[in-house]
């Protein structure tokens, strides 16, 4: 698969294979008709005995397209993959014909399902040379000389704090104190920042932080030259990689560097992660997110955004700051972040209304992230009424639904 600012690069090899060879490439649904009409007429061309499989498939996020070649001994193939490093595209790989059986090699790695139990995700000895696909995710740069000054006037934390090798968590709010985006933030080696977020709110992030730069000197766009990689467990310093650790639960940090680094380290690992699984170390660690279902669902204390090192209170203003000043300082925090698992035969989604139990049409709280770990069953977080210390029975839907498990934070929750 390529790396670029958007242009496919293709490239060849021969090698020998014993069952079918699936290659895949992402890209978000603005672009991807284009990208796969490029895709289907480079073959038509350049391969035009050979018998191939080119379908998509869609998702909330993004579009996908798998490119299947038949069983034989020895065949000649293209790689076509697209990248990640502009507004058009989030997922990026290796690019072919540098790299290219490196490429096949991380794709026969084998990508883990998750497991009923999360051993695998919470046992780190057996997991300490994974890596995670972070195909969900954009990376976002912020440079100038005012980018500090300019960030600590929107964000909820204190970015004069931010250490070289943290991740530092922010929440981006209305004048409301309603969250329209929950950011990793990182510093930069050679000035500036780097801020991670989910793919479906990148674009309007990007877009609303602009219209308030003005004059100052302040630069932010896509990443275009770097990419990224989540590690888990306790790794050396890599070369050519800066990497940032995260606090919490699960042991996980993300490497950022040049792509051609950065996949020689994804090359050597033992095993590559569903990028659910990063989805799935949030929720066991207690961390929230939000992506466009959710966006000014909640205010910071409500998905535990102070329990997290998510709020500085002694930092000057940000949008949202008296609304969340005053709930903390004057008030209750009337909802709060839980994980808990369920049942449910059907999808389960950000945004997703949760009810209690026995009171139909009684609304408390929504799903705020979900993975599913097995057949019909969810690992989610939800933000759900607190009272007196305590969350309400919830089900999914008004009726007759199962109830969820709820699980033991792995942090305390004052009760107010």
């Amino acid at each position: 698969m390529a790396y670029g600012s958007g242009d496919f690069h293709f490239g060849s090899t021969t090698c020998a294979m014993s069952e079918p060879t699936i290659l895949t490439f992402c890209s978000s649904n603005q672009c991807f008709h284009s990208s796969f009409s490029k895709t289907r007429a480079y073959h038509e061309e350049h391969c035009p005995k050979t018998e191939i499989s080119l379908s998509s498939v869609q998702n909330g996020f993004m579009q996908m397209a798998v490119l299947s070649y038949p069983t034989s001994s020895s065949m000649m193939h293209s790689c076509v993959c697209t990248g990640v490093y502009n507004s058009n595209y989030r997922t990026s790989f290796i690019r072919p014909g540098k790299i290219s059986m490196p490429l096949l090699r991380t794709q026969s790695t084998p990508m883990s399902p998750i497991d009923s139990d999360y051993s695998s995700v919470l046992n780190n000895e057996e997991t300490n040379t994974s890596g995670f696909l972070l195909n969900h995710l954009s990376l976002i740069s912020v440079s100038g000389s005012d980018a500090e000054k300019f960030m600590q006037n929107q964000f909820s934390n204190d970015i004069s704090g931010i250490s070289d090798d943290q991740v530092q968590l922010n929440a981006y709010c209305n004048p409301k104190g309603r969250v329209l985006a929950m950011l990793y933030l990182m510093k930069r080696s050679g000035g500036g920042y780097w801020m991670i977020v989910p793919n479906d709110l990148t674009d309007e992030l990007i877009k609303r932080l602009r219209i308030y730069v003005m004059r100052a000197k302040v630069a932010i766009s896509i990443e275009e030259e770097h990419a990224m990689l989540g590690l888990l467990g306790e790794r050396e310093e890599l070369t050519g990689l800066h990497t940032y650790q995260f606090t919490g639960h699960v042991s996980r940090s993300i490497a950022i560097g040049k792509p051609e680094p950065l996949y020689d380290e994804m090359n050597i690992l033992d095993n590559i992660l569903n990028p659910d699984y990063w989805r799935l170390c949030d929720i066991l660690s207690g961390l929230p997110q939000v992506y466009s279902p959710t966006v000014e669902q909640c205010i910071p204390q409500h998905i535990n955004m102070d329990l997290v090192s998510g709020i500085n209170f002694s930092k000057g203003c940000y949008p949202g700051q008296e609304i969340i000043a005053r709930l903390r300082y004057l008030g209750k925090a009337k909802y709060r972040l839980c994980t808990a698992s369920v049942v449910s035969e059907g999808m389960i989604e950000p945004g997703q209304a949760l009810f209690e139990k026995g009171h139909d049409s009684q609304k408390a709280g929504i799903v705020i992230d979900a993975v599913k770990t097995e057949k019909n069953k969810y690992l989610l977080s939800a933000m759900l009424k607190f009272v007196a210390g305590k969350h309400p029975a919830v089900c999914l839907d008004s009726g007759d639904a199962p109830e969820l498990g709820l699980r033991k934070l792995p942090y305390e929750v004052p009760v107010e």
